[in-house]
């Protein structure tokens, strides 16, 4: 009888473990200023090609699944590596837009300018009521809109 109690025991704890394991707790940046200051830090670690980093830095403050990430990390190693040898070197990493929807979206344009072309980053962001998370993010080659 004993037994039989301790591998129920045993057995819910390890899905609550699990169960707690698999929705890792977000962390919240406290306010716009603070979205400010991530965006420029993780952009420079993009700039260094530190991409490793800029996903484990990134994943703290994102809800999105492992495997996702994961999957985003991969196609930017391997996107960043393809257009290293074409754009020249790495010269900058330069924010050139900013736009806000009230108090609860932020989004933040940056370039990391090359020799001879430019990777926009495009980083968003939701604010509940425990702070703010990004809600996206993506890069790509493409600058022509910004000339809107």
């Amino acid at each position: 009888m004993k037994t039989l109690y301790l591998k129920k025991s045993l057995l819910l704890l390890i899905c609550l473990l699990a169960f707690a394991s698999s929705r890792a707790q977000v962390k919240y940046l406290a306010s716009a200023d603070e979205v400010r200051a991530f965006t420029k830090k993780t952009s420079l670690l993009l700039k260094d090609n530190n991409t490793t980093e800029f996903f484990k830095v990134m994943k703290q403050y994102w809800p999105m699944p492992e495997n996702e990430l994961a999957n985003l990390e991969e196609k930017t190693i391997k996107g960043f590596n393809l257009i290293a040898p074409r754009f020249g070197k790495v010269e900058d990493v330069v924010k050139i837009k900013e736009e806000t929807i009230k108090d609860l979206g932020l989004r933040e344009t940056y370039f990391i300018k090359y020799q001879y072309s430019v990777v926009r980053l495009i980083y968003t962001y939701y604010r509940n009521n425990n702070g703010w998370t990004i809600n996206g993010f993506k890069w790509d080659t493409e600058f022509s809109n910004e000339f809107q």
